[in-house]
């Protein structure tokens, strides 16, 4: 879900920079090992003048890498780049780290002139919803660097479009994203899946903190509201759509056919049921709803959803939140917890890794 709008932001920024002529440096983590702030799959964009776009770490690496990018522009050979920050006594660029982890990243220089086609390619194949295989050859030593995009259907593109490389199916790795040797070539290969969508039933200003969170946090947020007052643009700008209608508006389309998660806030009875009642004959993987224990009780007893796992009411985690912006909070942590298929509680409380994956 992260790096799915990183590379969007990314791929953006590099766009921009391709029109003005401009070369950039892109790093890529390719493996870690133990406790790291990012996985497999972060980007990070470094600019002719040092300006960068994305993160690979907390902010203890990018300094570092930042001068690791400006050699790889200067050269143009890319760079395989180990950090080990395990052990407090050896002292890291002056910095004693102790994270317990190794961060193993690729450092490549993007031109206009070799891989002029990428951004356009890569910005149509964000804004859909099919998943989709990121792999950048590591090898062999002459021409590596070359970007590989894959589908369920074959190669999306390649990049040069000279680039000898294989086709890398979406079910190229057991674990998602992995080094992977494809005859005598090696490639990082990222599976890339939409991030789900968040359907915000219900506009106005309480509605901002939830939508810009929501977005930042991955999730592509849907604001549908009746009232044209309530969902004005220039209160989402983190939005991917402002949808004007009502629940009865089925001819009006909103990802309901999909996984989505949905938030229903129109502080009405009448039109929370409404919301209530399309949401729940979708396939939403998550249906909140905001307001007192009281009046959820009488929907749920008018429409039979108090057995249906998918509905939470009231919406968001017990943080004793108040106001509009902890609310949100409580909200899109309970969402990212449905996400992860994990029981929320404190990480002190967890024995495994963080990012150990719950079955």
């Amino acid at each position: 879900m992260k790096n799915w709008n990183e590379t969007t932001q990314v791929t953006r920024r590099l766009r921009e920079l391709m029109q003005e002529g401009k070369r950039a440096a892109l790093a890529t983590v390719i493996a870690v090992k133990g406790s790291t702030y990012r996985r497999e799959g972060a980007k990070l964009l470094i600019e002719p003048d040092g300006t960068l776009v994305g993160n690979v770490s907390g902010g203890c690496l990018e300094a570092d890498l930042r001068e690791r990018a400006m050699e790889v522009l200067h050269t143009g050979a890319p760079a395989r780049i180990e950090y080990d920050t395990s052990d407090d006594d050896n002292t890291l660029w002056g910095l004693g780290m102790g994270c317990n982890g190794v961060v193993d990243l690729f450092v490549q220089e993007v031109d206009p002139f070799r891989h002029q086609a990428l951004p356009e390619r890569l910005i149509e194949q964000l804004g859909g919803n099919e998943p989709f295989r990121w792999s950048v050859r590591l090898s062999p030593q002459e021409g590596r660097g070359a970007i590989l995009l894959s589908g369920e259907g074959g190669v999306l593109g390649a990049f040069p479009a000279d680039a000898p490389v294989p086709f890398i199916p979406l079910s190229a790795a057991k674990e998602g994203s992995a080094i992977l040797d494809v005859g005598e070539q090696s490639f990082f290969s990222e599976y890339l899946a939409p991030p789900p969508f968040l359907v915000v039933c219900g506009g106005g200003e309480d509605a901002v903190p939830l939508v810009d969170m929501a977005a930042q946090a991955g999730f592509r947020v849907v604001v549908a509201d009746h009232r044209a007052a309530y969902i004005r643009a220039d209160l989402f700008p983190r939005a991917s759509a402002i949808v004007q209608c009502r629940a009865e508006d089925e001819e009006t389309y909103l990802p309901f056919d999909r996984a989505c998660y949905v938030v229903v806030k129109m502080h009405h009875t009448r039109h929370d049921a409404a919301w209530l009642r399309r949401a729940a004959a979708g396939q939403a993987r998550y249906i909140g709803l905001l307001g007192p224990r009281a009046r959820r009780d009488v929907l749920f007893d008018k429409m039979d959803l108090a057995n249906d796992p998918r509905v939470f009411g009231p919406v968001g985690l017990d943080l004793g939140a108040e106001g509009s912006e902890q609310i949100a909070v409580s909200i899109v942590a309970e969402m990212l917890a449905v996400h992860a298929a994990r029981p929320p509680r404190h990480l002190r409380e967890r024995d495994g890794p963080m990012h150990e994956t719950v079955a």
